[in-house]
This record gives structure tokens, sequence and C-alpha cells, in this order.
């Protein structure tokens, strides 16, 4: 097993995106649009994540983790 730590993120395209989801869900919980919580889900995959070319943040971070492992460990890794 590796240790490993959270912190804030270093990539701003991460931060907008959950930030904009952020205001997005607490704007939709005072003005309900969506008749189920999976037109939500469908309305957050299509719009809120065309900042990172519609790649959620949670594989944008994973990637973004592996490349600061790569770096870490020696080896230089490029993601785009």
């Amino acid at each position: 097993m590796e240790e490993f730590a959270f912190g804030p993120t270093a990539s701003r395209k991460v931060l907008g995106c959950l930030n904009e989801a952020m205001f997005a869900l607490c704007h939709e919980f005072e003005h309900p649009r969506f008749s189920s919580v999976t037109e939500l889900e469908d309305y957050f995959a299509t719009f809120i994540y065309r900042a990172t070319q519609y790649q959620p943040p949670h594989e944008l971070a994973v990637k973004l983790f592996t490349a600061s492992n790569s770096v870490s460990n020696g080896n230089v890794h490029q993601t785009n």
C-alpha cells in the first residue's frame, strides 16, 4: 500500500468545473427544471464540463494525479 494525500488542485480547469457544478446544482435545487435525477445528470454531462472537452473532473483528476506521480518519480509524462 502507498500513502497518498489530498490537497488543493493546481488545475484551474478542474476548479472551474467543480465551481460551475456547485453553482448549477444549487440553482437547480432552488428552481428545478428537470423531472428526474437522470435528466439532471444528463445536463451536467453535456454542459458544465466543456472547459475540459466534456471530460468529468474526476477523470481529469486521475490523469493529473498520474502525471504528477510520474514527474515525482523522475519520469516526465505529459497529458493533453
